[in-house]
């Protein structure tokens, strides 16, 4: 069953922000390096716009958050909200990224009463620049991961928030995330 507060997020960013939706490749730019991380044109909610919107109607200064939302609207009776950061870097700096995701969170608990129990239905994604001198390493990853039959794109510095929260955390490199985007049907 899709949790009552997530659809309402998803049908109030629908309604109230749709001049808020953006591309993927939009929302990946990374204007220190003029980058688009990600080369896609599937549209999601940019959620760096959103929060902006949403603090200053309350006349708060913006908070950081992360930069992007899916699915556009629920797909099933087990849809779940993603919150998404893009990271075009080589050393990811999992402090900022941890930052950016409780913002958000606040964000959602205290404009729109995000409950503790929502929390199973959400899920981070951290999308980082492909790393191919790192092949080596990846390779012991997807084996460790084979043997345990763990993901090897969870994200253990978050994993606090799976252990207290519930939201399961994902690092994919751009290729990866594209498949996994359309593998769960967040995009159409």
């Amino acid at each position: 069953m899709v949790s009552k507060i997530i659809f309402s997020i998803l049908h109030d960013f629908n309604i109230r922000f749709s001049e808020c939706r953006s591309d993927i490749k939009t929302c990946s730019y990374d204007s220190d390096s003029n980058y688009n991380l990600v080369n896609s044109k599937y549209t999601c909610y940019n959620f760096d716009k959103i929060s902006e919107i949403i603090f200053k109607k309350h006349s708060f200064d913006k908070w950081q958050s992360v930069d992007t939302i899916l699915p556009l609207l629920p797909v099933d009776a087990d849809s779940k909200l993603y919150l998404i950061e893009f990271k075009n870097s080589k050393n990811i700096p999992y402090a900022n990224v941890r930052a950016k995701i409780l913002s958000s969170l606040f964000l959602l608990e205290n404009f729109y009463g995000l409950q503790k129990t929502d929390y199973k239905k959400i899920v981070t994604v951290t999308v980082v620049k492909s790393q191919k001198g790192k092949r080596h390493l990846n390779e012991i990853r997807q084996y460790q991961a084979k043997i345990s039959g763990k993901s090897p794109y969870k994200v253990e510095n978050f994993r606090a928030l799976e252990d207290f929260y519930g939201i399961e955390s994902f690092k994919y490199p751009p290729e990866k995330f594209i498949e996994f985007i359309e593998n769960n049907n967040l995009v159409s």
